[in-house]
């Protein structure tokens, strides 16, 4: 939590074993590898709720419901809505402040960790999308990379896989 309570936009992973339904799977692995003593890159998370804020916006929720009520869209038309979506400027300072306490002088890779990713029955290997090699000082690449992956979680095969498995959207 927050000092004022709400959950946190990121997570610079430190070995707290932060919970993975903030962190998602991946985030919460490499947290508790962290803890371990097991040495990882600098590593953060954009948290669900971060998720949340841009879900919210207008866009995105339009596409949303669209996709709940049964429209079809294809990845270029889930991947423009994300992208000319304008995050809130808390999420947008929080990414860049993450992207820039992980960066080190290097090169980010931008991937998913969706809370509902990689299930005792299930592998999302390969249906959420990554960016590789982002710059940290570059604050639209990063939030593009951000919202590209975000994106991804609405691709008609990432869908379809959910579906076929019952696993909630």
């Amino acid at each position: 939590m927050t000092g004022d309570g709400s959950p946190p936009l990121t997570v610079v992973l430190d070995g707290h074993c932060h919970d993975p339904t903030v962190l998602g799977g991946k985030g919460a692995a490499l947290d508790r590898l962290i803890g371990w003593g097991i040495r990882v890159p600098d590593t953060g998370v954009a948290t669900a709720e971060a998720y949340r804020a841009v879900a919210a916006q207008p866009g995105p929720a339009r596409l949303l419901l669209e996709l709940a009520g049964g429209d079809e869209h294809g990845v270029e038309e889930i991947d423009r809505v994300f992208r000319e979506t304008n995050p809130p400027a808390a999420l947008r300072s929080a990414l860049i402040t993450l992207g820039r306490a992980i960066g080190s002088g290097y090169r980010l890779a931008v991937r998913s960790s969706a809370t509902g990713e990689d299930l005792a029955h299930s592998s999302f290997a390969g249906l959420y999308r990554s960016v590789l090699d982002v710059d940290p000082g570059d604050a639209g690449a990063l939030v593009d990379a951000v919202l590209s992956v975000f994106a991804s979680l609405w691709h008609p095969p990432a869908r379809t896989y959910r579906s076929a498995l019952g696993i909630d959207e």
